[in-house]
């Protein structure tokens, strides 16, 4: 069995001292009210979520002055708080990290997007943004599930839920990724043991379009905050926020959106999308926004769940580049609308992932691309959590690659070279996985890590991935199976050690299930 200690650093651009401006209580508890066009909370679980209500002006006013991520050298005094799903208020020092490229900024100065550190609780993060449609949050923990704060309903910005995925939205998971199964050589092998700690990060430019479909849908009915079409382009904002988070932390790419509403279609009857979506945008975007203008293209659309992203690493080539799409109904089970972090996590990052130079991840089928190392349907955003029937790990993918997916990808950027570089002055930190050790068959063991830093006082967070390539399905796998992934991969913690399986199934006296134990050589 092979691992790999995946150890993804998160990138700092300012010292963090504590200093505390004066706040207002912006954030009050409160009891949801079922609209029409609000989401479906009847089947949530009441420890993982809390509702709230949002004074949404005094919290832009504690924004105001905010520094601008890449413009100012120091740190940031402007704090700012969020609720979390346990009904804690947490103090976040924040910067402006703007999505919107810096014309489109001038163009939309209601559209703001932030990254913020935990003063409470050190390497808790938060990125979110502000838009005509209210405030949507994703808060990262190193010792805890992501937490997502979104609207309750699109025509309304004050009241909000903020929950974990713990507390089981009931949402549609029939999502089908389109995309042919192109395997992007690798340039010498298929493990190059590179890591994302080169202190580069990387920028791509890059255009979205919607459908008109996409456009109406979003459409808050307030003309005074804005129409339909800049509604829309608030809701890409969003979701490319929280899509940035995940790319940074873990690779240290991000994505600046260049086209604005021009691209933002409002008529679903004169959009130029008629169903051949790739092939539609990739033409849209040579004719209107220019091959030279852009980098990576993806299309959003209010339809069927699924995607496509029309090629596997084809980021940076001209005519093949502006291809990609994620659709989604944006229906819970009910037929009510849902909280948009599935969309945002399981959707958008996938396709892209596959644009950048991702394959999937999962196992339970073969592709042929040396890296479905994930059982089952894997848990990751290349693999296809909760769609795969009885092969299912878990209901909905954590927000994070897999190690294979950020190697590939950046191999694939070592050769597609559009984008442009900041240097990051963070210290990378050293990751040792130990030594390599022969155990017992039929033991449960424990993988015991390591690292340091130069700089000091960073957090670090630890994932521990098994990379053997081959097929695990419900009905192969078990604590025989000598090919393929036997162990799942599991969200970063701020542990070094990994129990296998974990120590609650080995308490329980569970050593055969989720976690085999290894009983074979």
């Amino acid at each position: 069995m092979k691992t790999k200690l995946h150890y993804v650093f998160f990138i700092s651009f300012f010292l963090l001292t504590f200093s505390i401006s004066s706040q207002q209580n912006y954030w009050n508890e409160a009891n949801f009210k079922e609209g029409t066009q609000g989401v479906s909370l009847k089947n949530l679980d009441d420890s993982n979520y809390k509702m709230y209500q949002l004074d949404l002006i005094s919290l832009k006013e504690q924004l105001v002055g905010a520094p601008i991520r890449g413009q100012f050298s120091g740190k940031s005094n402007i704090i700012v708080s969020f609720p979390n799903e346990a009904g804690k208020i947490e103090n976040f020092r924040v910067i402006e990290a703007p999505v919107l490229s810096q014309e489109l900024s001038m163009r939309y100065p209601n559209i703001k997007t932030y990254l913020g550190f935990s003063i409470d609780n050190p390497g808790t993060r938060i990125r979110f943004s502000v838009t005509p449609l209210g405030v949507n949050a994703m808060t990262s923990y190193t010792d805890k599930a992501t937490s997502f704060l979104s609207p309750t309903t699109k025509i309304s910005n004050r009241q909000y839920l903020v929950y974990n995925r713990a507390a089981k939205l009931n949402t549609s998971k029939s999502f089908e990724c389109l995309t042919e199964n192109t395997f992007v050589p690798k340039r010498e092998n298929i493990l190059s043991n590179r890591d994302a700690n080169d202190q580069i990060l990387r920028t791509l430019r890059i255009a979205i379009s919607t459908t008109g479909e996409y456009t109406n849908f979003w459409d808050d009915g307030n003309a005074g905050n804005g129409d339909a079409q800049a509604d829309a382009l608030a809701q890409v904002v969003s979701t490319l926020n929280r899509s940035n988070e995940v790319f940074e932390v873990d690779m240290a790419v991000t994505f600046t959106l260049v086209t604005g509403i021009e691209l933002v279609y409002p008529d679903a009857g004169t959009d130029p999308y008629t169903g051949s979506f790739n092939s539609e945008l990739q033409s849209t975007l040579t004719s209107v926004t220019g091959e030279a203008n852009y980098d990576i293209g993806h299309l959003f659309h209010f339809g069927g769940n699924n995607g496509n992203a029309g090629c596997i690493g084809c980021v940076c080539v001209d005519n093949q580049k502006g291809s990609g799409f994620s659709s989604h109904t944006f229906l819970d089970n009910d037929g009510g609308p849902y909280m948009t972090d599935f969309f945002d996590i399981d959707y958008v990052p996938h396709e892209i992932g596959h644009q950048m130079g991702a394959n999937h991840t999962f196992s339970h089928s073969n592709e042929g691309t040396g890296v479905q190392s994930e059982s089952g349907s894997g848990t990751t955003i290349m693999g296809y959590a909760g769609i795969t029937g009885s092969n299912d790990v878990q209901d909905h993918s954590d927000p994070y690659f897999h190690y294979h997916s950020i190697d590939q990808i950046l191999n694939n950027l070592d050769v597609r070279t559009c984008w442009t570089s900041t240097a990051i002055v963070n210290n990378p930190p050293v990751a040792n996985a130990g030594n390599d050790y022969t155990i017992p068959q039929g033991t449960a063991f424990i993988l015991k890590g390591a690292s340091t830093d130069a700089d000091g006082g960073d957090i670090h967070t630890y994932t521990w991935e098994q990379i053997d390539n081959g097929v695990t399905t419900s009905a192969n796998f078990g604590p025989t199976k000598t090919t393929g992934a036997t162990w799942r991969s599991r969200p970063p913690s701020n542990s070094p050690n990994r129990y296998m399986p974990i120590l609650s199934r080995v308490i329980a006296g569970q050593l055969t299930e989720t976690n085999p134990l290894e009983s074979v050589d």
